[in-house]
């Protein structure tokens, strides 16, 4: 039995030939060829059939059977086939079947998007195999989705495997902090808010592993505290309200309330933080006070700065300060003093002046 390859070689070599003068190995030819063609179109269909399912894999498998289907379509649609056609309605000879090459473009590229998945494909198969951890095989199946998107056996497969990872990280979570091992917190908590999940993780398993963190976060703000770390204390703090938001954690829960006593301390020290940074900015300001030779109101509103911290003013400082204002009293004494003067000089001049012209005009008179 010829294959197509002889069918269409013998085929092309009649039509390029002067003599063409229908005979019966033609009519047998065109039969073979009609044939054949309509055997690829009917695998085409069905591989078109598994790709509108998004079975691509299942589709380019079946089309690499032998002999591969995209071989047989390059072959059976060769450049002269239109004159062919033509030839075999002008000598009444099976028509042959217009080949789906649609379908087979479209099995072309499902071709090229395959070739990349044939190595996670593998992976996928010896993780299932080995019964791997569900983190392995749910990383390469998503690898899997997406290079084939189009595939909806994977979403489900994920969806599957991610209901099973939450169900595992609660465990993971509840026994890692039964030996006393806090890592577990910080590992399940990236995991479940950094990986990209077909559905959300679960409420409940959020508030679970965040509760158990600000247990864990209880026992290190407990510890700070009787150490008086303010640095660990502040730091804890910020850890604890943003774990506490997400987790949803109610005002009246018990838990709450239970780190209140290290964060009033906390909240006191501070504030007396801050009271000493304000003190000491007053102090810096009345000695630059000092230092320009400020007048004295202004000096003794940054004087009044300084001591409404009831903090006192060191003593160098303060010495600075009272001499300065000594100064300025002795300068502003002297001020006094120079007027009077300058006052009486005139006053005398007045009088001078007065008792000259008084005389002159009585020795003028007489």
């Amino acid at each position: 039995m010829k294959d197509n390859q002889q069918i269409v070689e013998e085929l092309r070599a009649f039509l390029q030939s002067t003599d063409q003068t229908l005979t019966d190995p033609l009519k047998e030819l065109a039969k073979e060829y009609a044939k054949s063609c309509q055997a690829v179109n009917e695998r085409l269909r069905r591989c078109e059939d598994y790709l509108q399912k998004g079975l691509r894999s299942e589709a380019v498998h079946y089309a690499q059977a032998e002999p591969p289907l995209l071989e047989q379509v390059a072959v059976l649609d060769f450049p002269e086939r239109a004159q062919y056609e033509e030839l075999a309605a002008l000598y009444g000879l099976p028509a042959p079947v217009k080949l789906q090459l649609e379908t087979a473009e479209a099995l072309n590229r499902a071709y090229a998007e395959e070739q990349p998945l044939d190595s996670l494909l593998r992976r996928h198969r010896l993780l299932a195999l080995g019964r791997a951890p569900l983190v392995s095989r749910l990383g390469i199946l998503r690898k899997i989705l997406e290079l084939d998107a189009a595939n909806p056996v994977w979403e489900e497969d994920i969806a599957g495997f991610e209901k099973q990872r939450f169900r595992e990280i609660q465990a993971a979570v509840d026994q890692g902090l039964a030996r006393n091992d806090g890592s577990v917190l910080s590992a399940a908590w990236e995991e479940i808010h950094s990986t990209k999940w077909l559905a959300a993780p679960p409420a409940s398993l959020v508030q679970h592993v965040g509760r158990r963190w600000l247990e864990q976060l209880e026992t290190d703000i407990y510890e700070s505290h009787a150490r008086q770390d303010l640095a660990r204390l502040q730091q804890l703090r910020t850890g604890w309200n943003q774990m506490a938001q997400v987790t949803r954690l109610a005002s009246a829960d018990p838990l709450w309330r239970r780190p209140s006593k290290a964060f009033a301390w906390l909240s006191k020290q501070e504030q007396e933080q801050a009271e000493l940074l304000q003190y000491q900015n007053a102090l810096a300001q009345l000695e630059q006070g000092l230092n320009y030779n400020r007048g004295r109101e202004e000096l003794e509103r940054l004087a009044y700065d300084v001591l409404q911290f009831n903090r006192g003013m060191p003593p160098a400082l303060e010495m600075r300060y009272q001499e300065r204002l000594q100064s300025l009293t002795r300068a502003v004494r002297w001020k006094e003093l120079v007027v009077v003067g300058v006052t009486f000089s005139v006053g005398l001049l007045v009088l001078l002046a007065l008792v000259v012209f008084a005389v002159l005009k009585q020795r003028s008179a007489g």
